[in-house]
């Protein structure tokens, strides 16, 4: 099994602390405005438009659909992608477990 080596935008983005400041910009529970977008992932895609030297958000956006892994969120190096690795495999295990158990194949 090979590992994929870090791009530098990963090496970089995963040194910062963007969760302050994703904070302040987190709209309020209670609020009326559209839901569903994460702020620390809006700051890392502002941040990957500077380091890659991306002029748009148009070409933010074909850069993202022709490599959506470039510019995942969260970061693979960082504590809440383990933790969201950890659960996805745990699932996995359980679901073996039950096709085991129930003969599925």
């Amino acid at each position: 099994m090979e590992f994929q080596q870090e791009t530098k935008l990963e090496l970089i983005l995963s040194q910062i602390d963007v969760s302050k400041l994703a904070n302040v910009l987190r709209k309020p529970s209670n609020s009326k405005a559209p839901k569903g977008y994460c702020p620390e992932q809006l700051i890392y895609s502002l941040m990957a438009m500077q380091i890659e030297k991306i002029q748009s958000i148009k070409d933010l956006a074909l850069n993202l659909k022709e490599n959506p892994r470039y510019y995942a969120y969260p970061l693979r190096s960082s504590d809440s992608w383990q933790k969201l690795h950890d659960k996805r495999t745990s699932v996995e295990r359980c679901n073996s477990k039950l096709k085991k158990i129930s003969n599925f194949r």
